[in-house]
C-alpha cells in the first residue's frame, strides 16, 4: 500500500513574500537565497526516514491563497502545522510534484536544471 506524504514549499517569488510576513519562518536555516532554501528543503527530505512504499509530493505554497485559506479554516498562517495541512489540501487537488524527480528529469525547484545538477547535487 502506497503512503503519500505532502510537503509544502515556497516557489520563487513566494519565499520572499513569506519571509516578510513570517520573519522566523526559516529560523535556524542557513539560507540567503531561494536556491539555498530549495537545497535545504531537499536536504531535509533526504533525511526523512521513509518506508519503501512512501511517495513524497511537493506542494507549492503561494502566499496570498495560503493566507486566504488560513483565514477560511481559522488557523494561524505562521504555524508549521497550517503549512502541512495546506500542503495536503494542495496535494488532493493534484498541484504537486513528485520527489525526487526521475534521473535526468528537471529539478522540482523549477530552475530548469536536472535534479542531479541542481538541488540533488
Amino acid at each position: 500500500m502506497t503512503t503519500y506524504l505532502a510537503i509544502g514549499w515556497f516557489p520563487p517569488g513566494q519565499l520572499e513574500k513569506a519571509r516578510v510576513l513570517w520573519p522566523n519562518l526559516l529560523a535556524g536555516w542557513r539560507v540567503s537565497s531561494h536556491r539555498d532554501y530549495c537545497r535545504e528543503v531537499d536536504r531535509h527530505l533526504r533525511q526523512l526516514e521513509l518506508g519503501a512504499d512512501a511517495h513524497v509530493l511537493l506542494a507549492p505554497i503561494e502566499v496570498k491563497p495560503f493566507v486566504k485559506w488560513c483565514a477560511q479554516e481559522g488557523v494561524d498562517s505562521a504555524s508549521p502545522e497550517s503549512r502541512s495541512k495546506y500542503a495536503t489540501t494542495i496535494a488532493t487537488r493534484g498541484r504537486v510534484q513528485s520527489w525526487p524527480p526521475e534521473r535526468g528529469k528537471p529539478c522540482w525547484c523549477g530552475r530548469g536544471d536536472t535534479y542531479e545538477t541542481c538541488c540533488g547535487a
